[in-house]
């Protein structure tokens, strides 16, 4: 397959996956589906399952944090954060591991675009965008972006170094993964929403009811424009 082909077959599978999501936001009721989500996220701070500073703590401390063995663990999506902190602390342990399920599921890993270049639909250059394409596809290249952000490739035959990572992604390569919630499901601008409401939230100044009503009239605002 060549390059104008897998562009071809790319805009297809974006028109797809266009319908599918339309379909799943209809299904979705604010009320009913957010609501038990965000009363899960404060039960899990009224606990004491969250850090005391989650809402003013700044992730650009996180890596000297687990480094300096202050922080147990991190719910994210960074594989190489783990490299970055035994480039600080190189005796440092920590290892990957899928998200736990709620009672009756299993579980899985949840990420978003990971490391992922493409091709806007209505370019005027899509010579020169293929042109970049096949160069970020080389073998080499691949490497070197793999291994920078702790990532396995998408393309055969690329060796790659992914250190302690390595293991950890043998262990559970058949534990699913699925998408952030809001590349899936949400209208493009609403992740400043979630980080808005989730902060809220947090800090005791709105009520999980408050949330679902904000991130409706949001949802529904975004999607119409």
């Amino acid at each position: 397959m060549n390059y104008s082909e897998l562009l071809q077959l790319a805009k297809g599978w974006g028109n797809f996956i266009s319908d599918r999501i339309i379909i799943w936001r209809l299904r979705f009721n604010w009320q009913e589906d957010w609501i038990p989500v965000a009363q899960f996220l404060i039960d899990l701070k009224d606990n004491g399952y969250l850090n005391v500073d989650c809402v003013t703590c700044d992730p650009v401390d996180l890596n000297a944090r687990l480094a300096e063995n202050r922080t147990l663990f991190v719910i994210g999506s960074s594989q190489d954060i783990i490299r970055q902190v035994q480039e600080i602390n190189p005796e440092a342990e920590f290892s990957m591991a899928p998200i736990p399920a709620l009672e009756g599921q299993k579980a899985a890993f949840c990420g978003g675009e990971r490391e992922a270049y493409g091709i806007w639909k209505d370019t005027e250059h899509e010579d020169i965008c293929l042109a970049l394409l096949e160069y970020m596809a080389r073998p080499e290249n691949v490497k070197i972006v793999c291994e920078a952000s702790s990532k396995l490739p998408a393309i055969k035959n690329v060796d790659v170094d992914l250190g302690t990572v390595a293991d950890d992604y043998a262990k559970y390569t058949d534990v699913p993964m699925y998408g952030f919630f809001d590349r899936v499901y949400l209208p493009n601008g609403m992740w400043s929403t979630l980080k808005t409401v989730g902060s809220a939230m947090m800090a005791g100044e709105m009520t999980v009811e408050e949330s679902a009503k904000i991130m409706e009239e949001d949802y529904n605002t975004l999607r119409n424009q």
